[in-house]
């Protein structure tokens, strides 16, 4: 069987029936919301209140649910790299479904190993809430045609494992050589924090210059 390394969680049926459950308070919280703020000014009846407060509550839970549809994977194999990302809110909501029935997934991307040059290490800033300033690691893939293909994967706690620095080895036993400037392997099988402080003193030493 070809061996696949996975970066990213795949969501679960249990997964989103958690989310579910933890979203539910949203939907509560929106629904005490139009009944403190909205309704008295509305001078609806009961019963259209209790209509209201019903799609309030199920159009927020609606919302948030197709979220659980929305990870980001990365999939490595020896034949082939396969990305899956569903954007928007009908595709969320189909991958959700999708998941629900047992559906295998359906890749956003599929690149053949045989098919890839090279393979590019680099990073990118971002911005967190509140202001925060983070940085996320850049895989850049170069087909033999010339193509380009930039991803930027997510994953919790799978530095630590060693995942990333399986990925790159499983990508060299096939011949696809790995183009690391700015020496970001040392560091890809440390974790997020060690990561972080890395390409910080990359930026000091650049603003320096």
């Amino acid at each position: 069987m070809d061996k696949k390394i996975v970066i990213g969680c795949k969501m679960t049926k249990k997964g989103i029936l958690v989310n579910v459950l933890l979203l539910s308070f949203y939907g509560f919280f929106g629904v005490f919301g139009y009944l403190g703020n909205i309704s008295p000014h509305l001078n609806l009846s009961p019963n259209m209140d209790k209509l209201v407060c019903v799609l309030i509550f199920i159009i927020i839970l609606l919302f948030l649910t197709s979220l659980s549809g929305a990870n980001e994977i990365m999939e490595f194999s020896r034949q082939q790299i396969c990305y899956y990302y569903a954007q928007g809110f009908i595709n969320q909501w189909q991958e959700v479904i999708r998941i629900l029935c047992n559906k295998p997934a359906k890749p956003t991307i599929s690149i053949h190993t045989a098919d890839i040059s090279k393979l590019n290490l680099s990073y990118t800033s971002h911005m967190y809430g509140w202001g925060l300033k983070g940085y996320r690691l850049k895989i850049t893939v170069l087909l033999k045609d010339g193509t380009v293909f930039s991803f930027f994967p997510v994953s919790i706690n799978q530095m630590e494992k060693g995942d990333y620095e399986a990925v790159l080895k499983l990508l060299e036993d096939n011949g696809i050589a790995i183009v690391d400037r700015y020496s970001l392997r040392n560091v890809l099988n440390k974790n997020s924090r060690i990561f972080y402080q890395y390409i910080k003193a990359i930026e000091e030493r650049k603003n320096k210059c």
